[in-house]
């Protein structure tokens, strides 16, 4: 829903920018920003070009003028669409509300008394005559222009499907056979993978079937990987062994409960796996841009095995993805090791991953210790339905 176009401007007019060959005006919007502490505001000039502001004004390290085109600039009536949804009796007038909800994208699942169910993703998709979106592009041109909207009747949906239910968890929801562009960055397939388990698994669902599904905390993500995992990993000592031992006991039924040794190990290897494989070549910043903004896991779990990704470029020698295996546990039992002492039986998940209910007031130590409720040992996992990243 977002596309940086880089701008031309014009050397003697910092208003205005190239377009198919002319100059064009941008509009400029004045403010005065008021600032604690200072006597007068500060001065600032919104530019907007027909692709929108320009941002790179407030980004630091960024020396070419960068618009942002953003659906959520474009006038929409959300209110409207909330309201029209409180006030649906049935299916049809629910998804007459949802032609009000444009912005931002959102999945919207539903069920009513009478047993029918649906999924829409919903909002403004934009069709673009080139490009994706990813990268920056060029602004004086028409070529990356937005060619209009996907078609609301052909935005993903179901209504009443035949298998008699619906699995949504962010996971990609759609086959390559779709016309449109959508994203890149769905979610791991992992947790709708054990909902649809779980569902399928009995011919009938009673609340308290559901309310298990919810809270699930089998991680299918680490039933993929483990076996070919353990079949690389060589342990040494005793607490490579203990380690080990932890982690093919987790691999037979992999949950991830506050009592489990193996989810730790598991989930702190994977963490050293990643940085071992991507790290070395993206450097420490742009590798916890990819952490924080891309896709590690969907990227890292479909490797192919001889992915030059798995070579560390620091070292003469070539590394295998073994190898990288075989440094990550190492480096994952050096981790809990120091953290929580040499005693594997103390490196359980609920030690390792907690939840703290946070009050504003607690953010200013020591006030935390008065206001802040925990750490509690917490289930679940990024890869468990029951969502705990």
């Amino acid at each position: 829903m977002q596309d940086l176009y880089i701008e031309k401007p014009n050397p003697d007019n910092p208003h205005q920018f190239q377009y198919e060959g002319h100059w064009e005006d941008a509009r400029v919007i004045h403010e005065q920003i008021p600032v604690k502490g200072q006597k007068d505001p500060v001065p600032f000039d919104i530019v907007i070009t027909r692709h929108g502001p320009i941002i790179s004004s407030v980004e630091p390290g960024v020396d070419v003028p960068l618009a942002l085109r953003w659906t959520a600039l474009d006038q929409t009536d959300e209110v409207a669409a909330v309201i029209g949804m409180d006030k649906a009796r049935n299916w049809q007038e629910f998804e007459a509300a949802l032609r009000h909800f444009m912005v931002p994208a959102q999945n919207f699942v539903y069920a009513d008394v009478d047993g029918h169910i649906a999924y829409r993703a919903n909002g403004l998709i934009p069709i673009r005559k080139k490009g994706n979106g990813l990268m920056p592009v060029p602004g004086w041109v028409s070529d990356y222009e937005w060619q209009g909207y996907i078609p609301w009747a052909e935005l993903p949906q179901v209504f009443d499907p035949a298998r008699g239910y619906i699995v949504t968890a962010n996971n990609k929801v759609i086959d390559d056979s779709y016309p449109y562009f959508l994203t890149q960055e769905w979610a791991p397939p992992y947790r709708a993978i054990e909902i649809t388990r779980r569902l399928t698994a009995k011919t009938s669902l009673t609340t308290a079937d559901m309310t298990a599904i919810q809270n699930e905390c089998y991680n299918q993500e680490a039933a993929r990987l483990l076996p070919s995992w353990l079949v690389v990993i060589k342990p040494s000592g005793p607490q490579d062994k203990a380690a080990y031992e932890a982690l093919q006991e987790y691999a037979r039924t992999p949950e991830d409960t506050p009592d489990s040794v193996g989810a730790s190990v598991f989930h702190v290897m994977y963490n050293d796996a990643l940085a071992a494989t991507f790290q070395d070549e993206m450097g420490d910043e742009l590798y916890k841009q990819f952490l924080e903004s891309g896709s590690p896991v969907n990227v890292f779990d479909n490797l192919p095995e001889d992915s030059p990704w798995f070579d560390d470029v620091t070292t003469p020698q070539k590394e295998t993805k073994a190898d990288i295996l075989q440094r990550a546990f190492q480096k994952a039992v050096e981790d809990l090791s120091r953290q929580y002492g040499p005693d594997t039986s103390r490196w359980t998940w609920g030690r390792l991953h907690t939840i703290t209910f946070a009050h504003p007031l607690g953010s200013v130590k020591p006030l935390d210790r008065l206001f802040n409720v925990g750490p509690f040992a917490y289930t679940g996992s990024n890869a468990t339905p029951g969502a705990a990243s």
